[in-house]
């Protein structure tokens, strides 16, 4: 396409697992207040990763402790969004559940989900896409029960 190119900015473009390398990355957000920073979804490889401005690889924020349900670990990431605060939020697919990962946190909170999948009003299936409002509202696309779910998290942090 006229006047239209592309730069890697993350990844080797061959799947891997080292910190230079991303396995089916799937969302990322990028950190306007810290230089342009990445925070990608590495969902094969059970992980988000934060790859600075420029870098040539990224550091493990959340997961990155093999597959699981466990609180140190994630089951294919989809998607991951960030507070105003620097927690990390992360929808973890596999264990139909959305993680809150504070700054330097070596394990994670529950925040929405059970770890279980279910339709109940607090339980999701295949979460997705998360997002935050003005007010701090946490909404998740809840893929395997065809709707949209809005959590309260702490309108005094949230984006």
């Amino acid at each position: 396409m006229p006047g239209t190119y592309a730069t890697l900015v993350a990844g080797t473009g061959t799947s891997g697992s080292g910190l230079n390398e991303l396995n089916f990355p799937a969302g990322i957000y990028v950190d306007e207040t810290d230089n342009e920073a990445l925070y990608i979804a590495d969902s094969n490889n059970n992980r988000v990763m934060k790859w600075p401005a420029n870098a040539a690889s990224g550091t493990i924020v959340a997961g990155g402790n093999g597959p699981g349900s466990d609180y140190t670990q994630l089951l294919s990431p989809y998607d991951v969004v960030l507070d105003s605060s620097g927690t990390v939020y992360v929808s973890d697919l596999g264990n139909n559940r959305i993680m809150q990962w504070a700054k330097g946190a070596t394990n994670a909170t529950l925040v929405a989900g059970t770890g279980i999948s279910g339709n109940a009003p607090f339980e999701l299936n295949m979460p997705i896409g998360i997002r935050f409002d003005t007010n701090g509202n946490l909404y998740v696309a809840d893929s395997g029960n065809n709707r949209i779910q809005r959590f309260t998290i702490d309108s005094t942090t949230a984006c």
